[in-house]
């Protein structure tokens, strides 16, 4: 596996949202450019690290080779023609601020084609490879686990294995298509709840089996949402599949003090303890704003 740097001050928010880095064949010159051309080198499962305004934002996985594309609609510069390269976007709770680390990456430079001064600022080039010992002193700022969609991107589709229990003991198996809708956040606690409960919702007992280091797959879902001022603890999360997270997130469900549930006949089987008053905050602003 191989690591990149590209720069993408300008460009980051169309790239980002694409799902793609982008390239083009000239410039106004109509002469190439190396640091363009470095993205016939891009291959599947290099990892890049997406460097914007003084910091590294996200690191993406490269799902196939460069090929020839057409300029995007929204980049206002450089001509038609260009490079396309598909990836998957994997994003930094806090960015790396190189300022703060400079000290540490000055000696993994390389001597000539260096994405940094040594100062720190960032020179005036598109796409850089970087030579393992600087890759891997960024790569270990993400969490492996950060997606749990490796082969697809927000709005694409992946095909699943569901086993569900049956009440004669035997377990269903059936695969579905599931589209790729949001990013789900996947801390240590998240995990240890969803180790503690097999990997299976507890609400309908399903476990998704998948090629992932678990070999299943769930979501922790938080009770009272972060965005809300609600606490990242045990207490307020529960390991659930993705459609009873969804329904939990948008309100078409609940849950009571006893565990019942609301909005689906049912109770959540939980073995262990919730805060009472994060189950009272979801009933009273998130399921009941959207059953008035």
């Amino acid at each position: 596996m191989n690591y990149w740097w590209v720069n993408q001050g300008r460009t980051w928010k169309h790239e980002y949202r694409g799902g793609f880095l982008w390239a083009p064949y000239e410039n106004d010159a109509g002469k190439p450019c190396w640091h363009w051309d470095t993205m016939d080198g891009l291959k599947k499962g290099d990892h890049v690290f997406s460097y914007v305004r003084g910091k590294i934002v996200s690191v993406s996985k490269v799902k196939s080779s460069s090929y020839k594309s057409q300029k995007p609609k929204k980049f206002t510069e450089w001509y038609r023609d260009g490079r396309r390269c598909d990836v998957i976007y994997k994003l930094l709770n806090r960015p790396i601020f190189i300022n703060e680390h400079i000290d540490d990456i000055r000696p993994l430079l390389p001597n000539v084609r260096s994405p940094l001064q040594k100062n720190g600022r960032g020179n005036q080039i598109y796409l850089v490879q970087l030579n393992q010992e600087l890759g891997e002193y960024f790569i270990n700022f993400f969490n492996e686990n950060i997606l749990f969609y490796d082969n697809a991107q927000l709005g694409e589709t992946e095909d699943v294995e569901q086993v569900i229990p049956q009440d004669d003991g035997d377990d269903e198996r059936r695969t579905v298509t599931v589209e790729v809708t949001r990013v789900v956040r996947d801390t240590r606690l998240s995990k240890d709840i969803k180790r503690q409960y097999g990997y299976k919702c507890q609400i309908c007992g399903i476990s998704i089996n998948t090629t992932t280091e678990a070999g299943k797959y769930a979501e922790a879902a938080h009770i009272k949402p972060l965005e809300k001022m609600g606490d990242d603890k045990k207490d307020n999360i529960i390991c659930l599949c993705p459609n009873h997270h969804t329904m939990l997130d948008y309100g078409s469900i609940s849950i009571n003090d006893d565990y019942t549930l609301l909005g689906e006949d049912g109770a959540l089987h939980t073995d262990h303890r919730l805060n009472k008053d994060n189950l009272k905050y979801h009933r009273d602003h998130i399921y009941n704003n959207t059953n008035d």
